[in-house]
């Protein structure tokens, strides 16, 4: 009896002993779609547009828990957005640069902490550039340089956006002994329009998918 126990209980065993717990981190990189969603119009600004991404990601792991942050570089914005109400036909390619900081917790299948898991969480992102290319008609593209609101918008040659967005993440993940695979999608919850000198004139959100890999240093033992 004292045996059929023992065998029974072995996998179990085996899967905790073995499990990765502990702190590890590395580069990270990757790739997204976003685009900007006004809520007046329930619409979306224009076409996804593709952005890169680079950082670093941390994990601390407890057998199928984990807790994921990192700082990464992040380019969004929207695509071929057509300003309304405009005599003239006119394009606009908006692109915004973020430092995002993401926080997510991680389910993982199992007790290792390998193999599949789903993750979720919010992140806060900052706005450190970016710029805005128009096209009316056949004139040559203007590229204006998109700065951060504070305090009164001015009208010098600039496009003005709210300097912090912050929003909700979640996604699937596959981790391996190094690396982790990850694919998500992104909701920005703050409103990013600064009136009255916002160039798309209505309140936005940002909206985006992701895929990234990273390269995790395993814990010390």
């Amino acid at each position: 009896m004292k045996m059929l126990v023992y065998v029974a209980l072995l996998p179990i065993g085996t899967g905790v002993a073995n499990a990765q717990d502990g702190f590890s981190f590395g580069p990270q990189l990757g790739g997204n779609l976003s685009i900007l969603h006004a809520s007046t119009h329930a619409t979306t600004l224009g076409q996804l547009r593709p952005g890169f991404e680079a950082g670093v990601l941390a994990a601390w792991q407890h057998q199928h828990w984990s807790l994921q942050s990192g700082l990464c570089f992040s380019q969004q914005g929207t695509s071929n957005y057509a300003r309304p109400y405009t005599l003239v036909a006119e394009s606009i390619d908006y692109r915004l640069n973020y430092l995002q900081l993401p926080l997510a917790v991680a389910y993982a299948l199992r007790p290792t902490g390998r193999g599949l898991q789903v993750f979720a969480g919010p992140y806060l992102s900052l706005l450190v550039g970016g710029k805005q290319d128009t096209r009316a008609g056949n004139a040559p593209v203007v590229s204006t340089p998109v700065r951060r609101a504070g305090g009164t918008p001015s009208y010098d040659n600039a496009v003005y956006t709210q300097g912090l967005d912050a929003g909700l993440q979640a996604g699937l993940g596959y981790r391996t002994e190094r690396l982790l695979f990850q694919a998500s999608a992104s909701l920005g919850l703050r409103d990013l329009s600064v009136s009255p000198a916002d160039v798309l004139h209505s309140p936005y959100y940002s909206r985006g998918l992701r895929l990234s890999v990273a390269y995790l240093f395993p814990p010390k033992s």
